[in-house]
């Protein structure tokens, strides 16, 4: 891959001056694009050449990304140079960079947050957790993005969380969007909150999607609430299961799981 002049690379180290290469690379971002494609074909090209930098950078690179993040408000392009940054240092495993990922977190001049957390199982810290919960607790994304960030979020403490948080994930079972509603019962699930079984239980029939669905009953059996019998009996003649045969199957296998507990076999 060809640089552009004056940029040296990692093999030259010791001559360089970090602070001129890393401003140099990201003033490649301030250019007129004709497209998004070209757009996204120079921030790869930027985000490679950060890597390539030599280990002697990666303290300038955390103070251009601490700077960054302060003027992240000034423009979208300081959001993209800021992410190219953090990304670098995450990669890089760099003292002090998940403590920026975490600031990018809480920071109010940051909009999308999702990007964020996406990082933040890079790190695979529970020193993360109080940042994703507030991420979860101040989402307000609509539209298409509706519920996005408290989806990422109660994904990524799967990774990095613990049951110690199940109370605050306990009632995203009734979230008014689909796939944080699935985030939570997969993290409910995976740390076995027992606790939870009434509350995914109570909201069973309301529930309208197909997957949640399954979740639900999975969640149900392995809790082996056998209450939830006579709801999913009903649920097995609605319409909208009939028509579904997978689904059908699914609820059919439930209901039989169920009573078998109830047997005691």
């Amino acid at each position: 891959m060809a640089y552009p002049p004056g940029l040296i690379l990692s093999d030259k180290a010791e001559n360089m001056n970090c602070e001129k290469v890393i401003a140099g690379i990201l003033g490649m971002l301030d250019v007129d694009y004709e497209s998004p494609a070209q757009m996204n074909e120079l921030v790869n090209k930027c985000s490679t050449m950060l890597s390539q930098l030599a280990e002697e950078c990666s303290e300038t690179l955390l103070q251009f990304g601490q700077d960054l993040l302060e003027r992240s408000n000034e423009s979208e392009d300081m959001k993209y140079k800021f992410q190219l940054i953090l990304k670098s240092l995450a990669q890089r495993h760099q003292p002090g960079a998940l403590e920026l990922n975490i600031a990018a977190l809480l920071s109010r001049n940051i909009r999308d947050k999702e990007a964020y957390i996406d990082l933040i199982e890079t790190f695979k810290s529970s020193r993360a957790i109080p940042a994703l919960i507030h991420a979860i607790k101040t989402d307000n994304s609509v539209g298409e993005d509706e519920g996005l960030v408290r989806y990422k979020a109660i994904e990524a403490l799967c990774s990095v969380g613990t049951k110690e948080v199940a109370s605050i994930i306990i009632p995203y079972v009734k979230d008014s969007v689909y796939r944080v509603r699935g985030a939570a019962i997969n993290f409910l699930r995976k740390f076995d909150i027992s606790e939870a079984a009434p509350v995914i239980a109570e909201w069973l029939s309301q529930e309208e999607n197909p997957t949640n669905l399954e979740y639900c009953i999975a969640a149900l059996v392995h809790w082996k609430q056998t209450g939830s019998l006579p709801e999913l009996r009903e649920i097995l003649t609605s319409g909208w299961i009939y028509n579904d045969k997978d689904l059908q199957r699914s609820v059919s296998e439930g209901i039989l799981a169920l009573e078998a507990i109830n047997k005691g076999l």
